[in-house]
C-alpha cells in the first residue's frame, strides 16, 4: 500500500478448465506485520457444471475493505483454491480479466 487509509480491495479472477463440475474460490489475505502471517479477509467461491462441449469457464470477485494503519508494513495477496483441479488462469492482452484493485477511500 503506498500510503495508510482506508482501501477497498476488491480481486478478481477468470479460470478456464477443460472439464467438468468444478468449485473455485478467490481469497484476499492481508498481512500487518510485514508478511510473517496472514489473515483471510474476504472469500468468494462458485461452482460450475459442464453444459455442453469440453470446457468451462469461471469467474469469482471477492472484495473487503482495509484500514491500513502502517503503509511499510501492510502486505495483500490473492490465493486461489479448485479443490486439486487443474485450472488456466486466463490472461489477455486485450483486456482485463484477472486483476487486483485498490481504491482509497479515505484516511484511517
Amino acid at each position: 500500500f503506498p500510503q495508510t487509509g482506508i482501501y477497498l480491495v476488491e480481486f478478481q479472477i477468470n479460470w478456464f478448465f477443460a472439464g467438468d463440475e468444478r468449485e473455485v474460490i478467490a481469497n484476499i489475505e492481508i498481512s500487518s506485520n510485514s508478511g510473517t502471517s496472514y489473515a483471510q479477509v474476504a472469500l468468494s467461491r462458485t461452482h460450475i457444471k459442464q453444459a455442453e462441449g469440453t470446457n468451462t469457464h469461471a469467474c469469482c470477485t471477492a472484495s473487503t475493505t482495509v484500514d491500513v494503519t502502517n503503509a511499510s508494513t501492510f502486505r495483500c495477496k490473492g490465493r486461489t483454491d479448485t479443490g486439486g483441479s487443474t485450472v488456466y488462469i486466463n490472461g489477455n492482452s486485450g483486456a482485463t480479466e484477472t486483476y487486483f484493485r485498490f481504491i482509497r477511500l479515505g484516511d484511517t
